[in-house]
Protein backbone atom coordinates (compact mmCIF):
# COMPACT_ATOMS: atom_id res chain seq x y z
CA UNK A 1 0.00 0.00 0.00
CA UNK A 2 1.35 3.40 -0.96
CA UNK A 3 0.25 5.85 1.71
CA UNK A 4 0.92 9.58 1.77
CA UNK A 5 3.21 9.37 -1.22
CA UNK A 6 3.07 13.12 -1.59
CA UNK A 7 2.19 15.14 1.48
CA UNK A 8 2.34 18.89 1.31
CA UNK A 9 0.94 21.70 -0.78
CA UNK A 10 -0.37 22.22 -4.26
CA UNK A 11 1.39 25.31 -5.67
CA UNK A 12 -0.65 28.35 -6.51
CA UNK A 13 -3.49 30.41 -5.08
CA UNK A 14 -6.85 31.87 -5.94
CA UNK A 15 -6.32 35.39 -4.81
CA UNK A 16 -6.00 34.46 -1.16
CA UNK A 17 -2.29 35.11 -0.87
CA UNK A 18 -1.73 31.62 0.53
CA UNK A 19 -0.85 28.30 -0.99
CA UNK A 20 -3.40 25.56 -1.52
CA UNK A 21 -3.04 23.09 1.32
CA UNK A 22 -3.77 19.43 0.80
CA UNK A 23 -2.81 15.87 1.64
CA UNK A 24 -2.33 13.75 -1.49
CA UNK A 25 -1.96 9.98 -1.77
CA UNK A 26 -1.00 7.91 -4.79
CA UNK A 27 -2.78 5.20 -6.76
CA UNK A 28 -4.36 5.71 -10.19
CA UNK A 29 -6.57 2.80 -11.17
CA UNK A 30 -9.97 4.15 -10.02
CA UNK A 31 -11.84 7.46 -9.93
CA UNK A 32 -9.87 10.02 -7.89
CA UNK A 33 -11.48 11.23 -4.66
CA UNK A 34 -11.40 14.68 -3.06
CA UNK A 35 -12.28 14.98 0.63
CA UNK A 36 -13.73 18.11 2.24
CA UNK A 37 -13.80 18.54 6.04
CA UNK A 38 -16.47 20.25 8.08
CA UNK A 39 -16.23 23.32 10.29
CA UNK A 40 -13.11 23.64 12.47
CA UNK A 41 -11.60 20.48 10.97
CA UNK A 42 -8.85 20.17 8.40
CA UNK A 43 -7.49 17.69 5.89
CA UNK A 44 -6.04 15.77 8.86
CA UNK A 45 -9.44 14.36 9.86
CA UNK A 46 -9.57 12.18 6.73
CA UNK A 47 -6.13 10.59 7.16
CA UNK A 48 -7.34 7.14 8.28
CA UNK A 49 -9.80 6.94 5.39
CA UNK A 50 -7.13 7.98 2.90
CA UNK A 51 -4.90 5.21 4.18
CA UNK A 52 -7.58 2.68 3.31
CA UNK A 53 -8.18 4.04 -0.19
CA UNK A 54 -4.72 5.02 -1.36
CA UNK A 55 -3.72 1.62 -2.74
CA UNK A 56 -6.13 1.77 -5.67
CA UNK A 57 -6.77 5.45 -6.41
CA UNK A 58 -5.46 8.98 -6.05
CA UNK A 59 -6.98 10.85 -3.12
CA UNK A 60 -6.84 14.45 -2.00
CA UNK A 61 -7.92 15.87 1.35
CA UNK A 62 -8.13 19.65 1.43
CA UNK A 63 -8.43 22.44 3.95
CA UNK A 64 -11.34 24.82 3.49
CA UNK A 65 -10.66 28.53 3.47
CA UNK A 66 -10.37 29.82 7.03
CA UNK A 67 -9.72 26.38 8.52
CA UNK A 68 -6.88 23.90 8.88
CA UNK A 69 -3.69 25.60 7.69
CA UNK A 70 -5.84 28.42 6.31
CA UNK A 71 -7.02 29.22 9.84
CA UNK A 72 -6.33 32.61 11.34
CA UNK A 73 -6.40 32.81 15.12
CA UNK A 74 -7.97 35.66 17.13
CA UNK A 75 -5.31 37.61 19.01
CA UNK A 76 -7.13 37.10 22.31
CA UNK A 77 -6.41 33.35 22.16
CA UNK A 78 -2.85 34.11 23.26
CA UNK A 79 -3.55 36.94 25.71
CA UNK A 80 -2.41 36.15 29.25
CA UNK A 81 -4.14 36.27 31.57
CA UNK A 82 -6.86 34.93 29.30
CA UNK A 83 -9.88 37.24 29.01
CA UNK A 84 -13.01 35.21 28.15
CA UNK A 85 -15.12 38.30 27.47
CA UNK A 86 -12.56 39.76 25.06
CA UNK A 87 -12.18 36.38 23.36
CA UNK A 88 -15.93 36.10 22.90
CA UNK A 89 -16.24 39.56 21.33
CA UNK A 90 -13.12 39.93 19.14
CA UNK A 91 -13.92 40.23 15.43
CA UNK A 92 -12.70 37.12 13.63
CA UNK A 93 -9.70 37.47 11.29
CA UNK A 94 -11.64 35.28 8.81
CA UNK A 95 -14.90 37.23 9.08
CA UNK A 96 -14.68 38.30 5.43
CA UNK A 97 -14.51 34.75 4.04
CA UNK A 98 -17.66 33.92 2.04
CA UNK A 99 -19.16 30.82 0.50
CA UNK A 100 -18.06 32.19 -2.87
CA UNK A 101 -14.46 32.34 -1.61
CA UNK A 102 -14.56 28.84 -0.13
CA UNK A 103 -16.06 27.37 -3.29
CA UNK A 104 -13.57 29.15 -5.55
CA UNK A 105 -10.66 27.64 -3.64
CA UNK A 106 -12.13 24.14 -3.74
CA UNK A 107 -12.84 24.40 -7.49
CA UNK A 108 -9.23 25.42 -8.04
CA UNK A 109 -7.97 22.56 -5.86
CA UNK A 110 -10.05 20.05 -7.81
CA UNK A 111 -8.92 21.35 -11.19
CA UNK A 112 -5.26 21.33 -10.15
CA UNK A 113 -5.49 17.83 -8.71
CA UNK A 114 -7.59 16.12 -11.37
CA UNK A 115 -6.87 18.11 -14.54
CA UNK A 116 -9.68 17.06 -16.90
CA UNK A 117 -10.63 13.85 -15.11
CA UNK A 118 -13.89 13.84 -13.07
CA UNK A 119 -13.54 13.15 -9.36
CA UNK A 120 -15.70 11.79 -6.57
CA UNK A 121 -16.25 14.58 -4.04
CA UNK A 122 -16.77 13.58 -0.39
CA UNK A 123 -17.91 16.18 2.14
CA UNK A 124 -18.51 16.08 5.88
CA UNK A 125 -20.82 18.24 7.99
CA UNK A 126 -20.64 21.95 7.01
CA UNK A 127 -18.34 20.98 4.16
CA UNK A 128 -21.50 19.85 2.41
CA UNK A 129 -22.54 23.49 1.93
CA UNK A 130 -19.34 24.14 -0.03
CA UNK A 131 -19.66 20.84 -1.91
CA UNK A 132 -23.16 21.68 -3.11
CA UNK A 133 -21.98 25.04 -4.48
CA UNK A 134 -18.99 23.45 -6.22
CA UNK A 135 -21.00 20.62 -7.80
CA UNK A 136 -23.50 23.18 -9.08
CA UNK A 137 -20.65 25.20 -10.60
CA UNK A 138 -18.62 22.38 -12.19
CA UNK A 139 -20.88 19.32 -12.59
CA UNK A 140 -18.74 18.14 -15.49
CA UNK A 141 -15.82 17.69 -13.07
CA UNK A 142 -17.77 15.70 -10.45
CA UNK A 143 -18.51 12.07 -11.23
CA UNK A 144 -20.14 11.44 -7.85
CA UNK A 145 -20.76 13.47 -4.69
CA UNK A 146 -21.04 11.89 -1.24
CA UNK A 147 -22.30 13.63 1.87
CA UNK A 148 -21.15 12.15 5.19
CA UNK A 149 -23.45 13.36 7.99
CA UNK A 150 -23.34 16.56 5.99
CA UNK A 151 -25.50 19.50 5.08
CA UNK A 152 -26.96 18.93 1.62
CA UNK A 153 -28.85 22.13 0.79
CA UNK A 154 -30.50 22.20 -2.62
CA UNK A 155 -33.23 24.86 -2.42
CA UNK A 156 -31.37 28.04 -1.48
CA UNK A 157 -31.32 27.21 2.22
CA UNK A 158 -28.21 28.23 4.17
CA UNK A 159 -26.29 26.14 6.65
CA UNK A 160 -27.46 28.39 9.47
CA UNK A 161 -31.08 27.80 8.48
CA UNK A 162 -30.49 24.05 8.52
CA UNK A 163 -29.12 24.26 12.06
CA UNK A 164 -32.20 26.22 13.14
CA UNK A 165 -34.67 23.71 11.67
CA UNK A 166 -37.12 21.90 13.99
CA UNK A 167 -35.40 18.60 13.19
CA UNK A 168 -32.32 19.92 15.00
CA UNK A 169 -34.01 20.26 18.37
CA UNK A 170 -31.83 18.48 20.90
CA UNK A 171 -28.52 18.78 19.04
CA UNK A 172 -25.50 19.26 21.28
CA UNK A 173 -23.05 21.32 19.22
CA UNK A 174 -24.47 24.84 19.59
CA UNK A 175 -23.72 24.83 23.31
CA UNK A 176 -19.99 24.75 22.55
CA UNK A 177 -20.02 28.05 20.63
CA UNK A 178 -18.55 31.21 22.15
CA UNK A 179 -19.83 34.71 21.41
CA UNK A 180 -22.35 35.91 18.85
CA UNK A 181 -21.43 34.71 15.34
CA UNK A 182 -23.23 37.69 13.79
CA UNK A 183 -21.02 40.06 15.78
CA UNK A 184 -17.66 38.31 15.49
CA UNK A 185 -18.20 36.92 11.97
CA UNK A 186 -17.44 33.31 12.88
CA UNK A 187 -18.56 30.22 14.74
CA UNK A 188 -15.99 30.19 17.55
CA UNK A 189 -14.93 27.50 19.99
CA UNK A 190 -12.52 27.66 22.93
CA UNK A 191 -10.62 24.39 22.91
CA UNK A 192 -8.64 25.58 25.94
CA UNK A 193 -11.77 25.37 28.07
CA UNK A 194 -12.49 22.02 29.69
CA UNK A 195 -16.20 22.81 29.55
CA UNK A 196 -16.00 23.32 25.80
CA UNK A 197 -13.87 20.22 25.33
CA UNK A 198 -16.47 18.14 27.15
CA UNK A 199 -19.21 19.60 24.95
CA UNK A 200 -17.22 18.81 21.81
CA UNK A 201 -16.58 15.25 23.00
CA UNK A 202 -20.31 14.71 23.43
CA UNK A 203 -21.39 16.48 20.23
CA UNK A 204 -18.75 15.30 17.77
CA UNK A 205 -16.79 12.35 19.12
CA UNK A 206 -18.85 10.39 21.66
CA UNK A 207 -17.91 7.05 20.05
CA UNK A 208 -14.26 7.81 19.28
CA UNK A 209 -11.32 6.37 21.25
CA UNK A 210 -10.52 8.88 24.05
CA UNK A 211 -6.90 9.50 23.11
CA UNK A 212 -7.88 10.25 19.52
CA UNK A 213 -10.63 12.56 20.76
CA UNK A 214 -8.22 14.70 22.76
CA UNK A 215 -5.84 14.97 19.83
CA UNK A 216 -8.64 15.84 17.42
CA UNK A 217 -10.01 18.58 19.67
CA UNK A 218 -6.52 20.06 19.98
CA UNK A 219 -6.28 20.21 16.18
CA UNK A 220 -9.57 22.05 15.68
CA UNK A 221 -9.46 25.62 14.38
CA UNK A 222 -10.78 28.31 16.71
CA UNK A 223 -13.02 29.99 14.13
CA UNK A 224 -15.13 28.82 11.20
CA UNK A 225 -16.30 31.56 8.82
CA UNK A 226 -19.87 32.75 9.23
CA UNK A 227 -19.90 33.80 5.57
CA UNK A 228 -19.74 30.16 4.52
CA UNK A 229 -22.60 29.28 6.86
CA UNK A 230 -24.96 32.00 5.59
CA UNK A 231 -24.23 31.58 1.88
CA UNK A 232 -26.83 29.83 -0.26
CA UNK A 233 -26.95 27.72 -3.41
CA UNK A 234 -29.97 26.74 -5.47
CA UNK A 235 -29.33 23.43 -7.21
CA UNK A 236 -30.44 23.08 -10.83
CA UNK A 237 -31.33 20.15 -13.08
CA UNK A 238 -28.27 20.60 -15.28
CA UNK A 239 -25.94 21.37 -12.38
CA UNK A 240 -26.01 19.64 -9.01
CA UNK A 241 -29.10 17.66 -9.94
CA UNK A 242 -27.31 15.91 -12.79
CA UNK A 243 -24.58 14.36 -10.62
CA UNK A 244 -25.01 10.94 -8.93
CA UNK A 245 -25.00 11.30 -5.15
CA UNK A 246 -24.77 9.27 -1.96
CA UNK A 247 -25.74 10.26 1.55
CA UNK A 248 -24.02 8.48 4.45
CA UNK A 249 -26.39 8.72 7.40
CA UNK A 250 -24.82 8.54 10.85
CA UNK A 251 -27.41 6.98 13.12
CA UNK A 252 -26.09 8.36 16.41
CA UNK A 253 -25.16 11.85 15.23
CA UNK A 254 -25.64 14.49 17.93
CA UNK A 255 -24.71 17.48 15.75
CA UNK A 256 -26.70 17.00 12.54
CA UNK A 257 -29.47 14.83 13.88
CA UNK A 258 -30.77 11.83 11.97
CA UNK A 259 -34.12 13.50 11.36
CA UNK A 260 -32.34 16.44 9.74
CA UNK A 261 -30.24 14.13 7.61
CA UNK A 262 -33.41 12.38 6.42
CA UNK A 263 -35.09 15.69 5.64
CA UNK A 264 -32.16 16.77 3.46
CA UNK A 265 -32.30 13.48 1.57
CA UNK A 266 -36.06 13.76 1.12
CA UNK A 267 -35.90 17.35 -0.14
CA UNK A 268 -33.17 16.52 -2.64
CA UNK A 269 -35.12 13.56 -3.99
CA UNK A 270 -38.29 15.63 -4.28
CA UNK A 271 -36.44 18.23 -6.34
CA UNK A 272 -34.64 15.70 -8.52
CA UNK A 273 -36.72 12.49 -8.57
CA UNK A 274 -35.02 11.20 -11.71
CA UNK A 275 -31.70 11.15 -9.84
CA UNK A 276 -32.46 9.77 -6.37
CA UNK A 277 -29.97 9.73 -3.52
CA UNK A 278 -28.22 6.46 -2.72
CA UNK A 279 -28.45 6.12 1.06
CA UNK A 280 -26.12 4.22 3.39
CA UNK A 281 -26.35 4.17 7.18
CA UNK A 282 -23.48 3.80 9.65
CA UNK A 283 -23.88 3.09 13.37
CA UNK A 284 -21.67 5.99 14.39
CA UNK A 285 -21.84 9.51 15.70
CA UNK A 286 -20.94 12.62 13.72
CA UNK A 287 -17.33 11.64 12.96
CA UNK A 288 -17.19 8.18 11.33
CA UNK A 289 -13.75 8.95 9.85
CA UNK A 290 -12.45 8.61 13.43
CA UNK A 291 -15.07 6.35 15.03
CA UNK A 292 -15.12 3.66 12.33
CA UNK A 293 -12.84 4.62 9.43
CA UNK A 294 -12.83 1.06 8.07
CA UNK A 295 -16.62 1.02 7.65
CA UNK A 296 -16.63 4.45 6.03
CA UNK A 297 -13.80 3.42 3.73
CA UNK A 298 -15.77 0.39 2.56
CA UNK A 299 -18.76 2.57 1.74
CA UNK A 300 -16.68 5.07 -0.19
CA UNK A 301 -14.74 2.42 -2.09
CA UNK A 302 -18.03 1.13 -3.49
CA UNK A 303 -19.09 4.51 -4.87
CA UNK A 304 -16.99 4.39 -8.04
Amino acid sequence: MRVLANVGVIPGSVGTGITKVAVVTSGDSRVPMVFVPGFWHGAWCWSRVLEGLSSDRRTLAVDLLGQGLYARVPATVHTRPFDPAAFASERSPIADVTLDDSAALLVDQIRTFAADRPVALVAHSFGGVVATRVVEQIPEMIGHVAYVAAMMPTDGCSGIEILDAPEQEGELLAAALVGDPLVIGASRIDTGSETTRKQLREALYQDVEPGTVETAISLLSTDAPLGTAVGTTTATENGWGSVPRTYVRCRHDRSILLGMQDRLIREADERFPANPTRVVTLDTGHSPFLADPAALTRVLRDLT
